[in-house]
C-alpha cells in the first residue's frame, strides 16, 4: 500500500494494484490490454505514439500503420481514432475467425477447422465453446455487460 499527500494536504491510500505499472506514481485508470493492468492516461497515450503498445487496438484507440512510397522515399503513415462499438465488434468477430485456422492445445494441435470435419471434432467444439460462453456469462461484470456473439464462429466452423 502506497500512502501520498493529497488534495489540500489530504493523505490519499492508493493500494498497490492501482498505482501504474509503468510510472509507478499515478493512478491506474485505463485498462491496458498490453499489460493486463490498469496504467495511467499519462503513460497509456506516449506509449501508443511512440510505438511502444504491442495491441493494435483497445478501448482507447484503435491505430492503423502502414509505409506509404513517395518521391522523397518511403514514409510511414498512421491513423489513430477510437473505436466505436462496431469497430470492437468487427476486430472481436476478426479474431474469432482468425482463432478457427489456428493450432490449439485443447484440440490437440489441430485447428477447430479441421476438428470440425467429423461429427466427434463438432461435439467436442460445441461443448468448447459453450464452455466459453457459460463462463463469460458468469464473469460479466454487470447485468448488462454485452458478451461477444459466437454465432459467427459456429458458421465458420460449420457447427449451426
Amino acid at each position: 500500500m502506497e500512502i501520498s499527500a493529497g488534495f489540500r494536504g489530504v493523505t490519499m491510500v492508493k493500494k498497490d494494484n492501482e498505482v501504474c505499472p509503468i510510472c509507478k506514481k499515478q493512478h491506474g485508470t485505463r485498462y491496458c490490454p498490453d499489460f493486463h493492468k490498469k496504467i495511467c492516461s499519462s503513460c497509456c497515450g506516449p506509449r501508443r505514439s511512440d510505438k511502444k503498445c504491442r495491441v493494435e487496438y483497445c478501448e482507447y484507440g484503435f491505430e492503423k500503420i502502414w509505409i506509404e512510397d513517395t518521391k522523397h522515399g518511403k514514409v510511414e503513415r498512421r491513423i489513430s481514432w477510437v473505436p466505436s462499438k462496431k469497430d470492437i465488434i468487427a476486430e472481436i468477430e476478426g479474431q474469432l475467425i482468425a482463432w478457427c485456422y489456428k493450432p490449439c492445445n485443447l484440440l490437440d494441435g489441430k485447428t477447430p477447422i479441421d476438428v470440425s470435419k467429423t461429427p466427434e471434432g463438432k461435439k467436442r467444439l460445441i461443448e468448447l465453446i459453450n464452455n466459453i460462453e457459460n463462463k463469460a456469462k458468469k464473469t460479466a461484470r454487470t447485468h448488462n455487460a454485452q458478451l461477444v456473439d459466437y454465432t459467427i464462429l459456429k458458421k465458420e466452423l460449420g457447427l449451426l
